[in-house]
């Protein structure tokens, strides 16, 4: 873009702030939405939607789950992943069926509560994580066993 004072000429940009929104197929989504969805599920606390690129769609979900009964058995948690995602695409579409979806003990956050979702692509896309990133991290252990239990 070119903006003109007289005889003066500046080039300038226009440059967007960086969010957490997220383009799956063409269809722009906010991940609270998505949070909101799973966390109206009973055996869900809270939950993160992150996204990770893909060939196909552009970007594809993953969801992370904080469950209220960290006590469940691999058949419950494969009979609850079903659940959200019959729930996710009633709600929302068919084409937000989430790439993977992790049961986790807890979400990484910062001291005000806000949940680190780029730390959380970071490491589902093996992305070393700087020692500046966990100074952010009120829990850094949530970072280290993340990617552990999944379904």
């Amino acid at each position: 873009m070119v903006i003109k004072f007289g005889r003066i000429h500046k080039i300038c940009g226009i440059s967007g702030r960086v969010d957490d929104i997220m383009k799956i197929s063409g269809h722009r989504i906010d991940p609270s939405e998505i949070e909101e969805v799973l966390t109206s599920y009973s055996g869900i606390v809270e939950s993160a939607a992150v996204s990770i690129p893909d060939e196909l769609t552009g970007e594809s979900v993953c969801i992370f789950c904080v469950l209220n009964n960290a006590n469940i058995t691999n058949q419950t948690k494969s009979s609850i992943k079903k659940d959200l995602e019959k729930l996710l695409i009633s709600r929302i579409g068919k084409f937000l069926l989430p790439k993977a979806i992790y049961f986790v003990n807890d979400l990484p956050k910062n001291r005000s509560g806000k949940i680190l979702r780029r730390l959380m692509r970071k490491k589902l896309l093996d992305i070393k994580i700087s020692k500046d990133d966990l100074l952010l991290v009120e829990n850094p252990e949530s970072l280290g066993s993340f990617s552990i239990i999944k379904s």
